[in-house]
């Protein structure tokens, strides 16, 4: 049982408490909450020396949005579910106050560097949507080829042999992939291709592939790609932080501090 007034640990001498772990499972449990508790304190001290402030419609968003997400959509609803969990109006304002502080931070980090970001890296977003047929032996995906190219249909043959048992019976479809997400000697082949052509056999870790490329879309600084771009520079400013944390789990004296 956690001790919810003890400090668990020191992030960068910045204390961090039971109870803090208890409310932040509330919105993060998914197994990091070691890693989210320690983000939080960086974003938290940062916060503090950027001094940002959060506006009040911009807490009243961000509430109605953990409502929905929680599906309380009545205000007994919400009273009950933070009865179930040991919080009180003023504990969830504070949470919601540093999940909108954490939204200004990423804006105030990302601001300027989008379109920079993007004319250098557009290739990245680049995507393509894909059917593909995966088998073990070379021989099996060159005879396949073969069938292809004298007109013989792709998705019965993807449904009847592909070896990729979550992708067959959908006739191979696997639908929309980033560039930066292909490994290399699939991405080279895919990127060259047409409209509707097949691509194939690859050679690659999992076996020989044979794609049909249903469509490329190069990348356009529209609101999905900005949404992605932001979030990778967020985490690369995090990763940098991060890596410069020092966990302490014993409190330094003011004399071991200014050594």
């Amino acid at each position: 049982m956690i001790d919810l007034s003890a400090t668990l640990f020191w992030v960068n001498q910045r204390p961090i408490a039971g109870e803090t772990l208890r409310q932040l499972l509330l919105f993060e449990d998914d197994g990091t909450f070691l890693t989210e508790l320690v983000e939080q304190s960086v974003v938290d001290a940062e916060c503090e020396r950027r001094q940002i402030e959060v506006k009040p419609q911009a807490v009243s968003n961000e509430m109605n949005s953990i409502r929905r997400s929680k599906r309380l959509y009545s205000k007994v609803e919400t009273e009950k579910w933070l009865q179930e969990n040991g919080l009180n109006d003023s504990d969830f304002e504070n949470l919601v106050k540093a999940r909108v502080r954490r939204k200004e931070l990423k804006n105030q980090i990302v601001e300027g560097k989008i379109e920079k970001y993007f004319a250098m890296e557009k290739w990245r977003f680049d995507s393509a949507e894909l059917y593909r047929i995966r088998v073990s032996k070379k021989s099996t995906a060159e005879e396949l080829t073969a069938q292809l190219k004298e007109g013989t249909e792709f998705f019965g043959l993807a449904k009847k042999y592909s070896d990729e048992k979550s992708t067959s019976q959908s006739c191979g479809y696997i639908g929309k992939i980033m560039r930066e997400q292909m490994r290399p000697e699939i991405e080279s082949q895919i990127f060259k291709a047409q409209n509707g052509e097949i691509v194939g056999p690859i050679e690659s870790v999992d076996g020989f592939h044979i794609y049909l490329v249903e469509r490329i879309e190069l990348a356009k600084l529209d609101e999905s790609v900005i949404l992605k771009i932001e979030d990778k520079l967020f985490q690369e400013w995090l990763k940098e932080h991060m890596d410069l944390v020092e966990i302490s789990y014993k409190q330094q004296s003011a004399n071991e501090m200014s050594r």
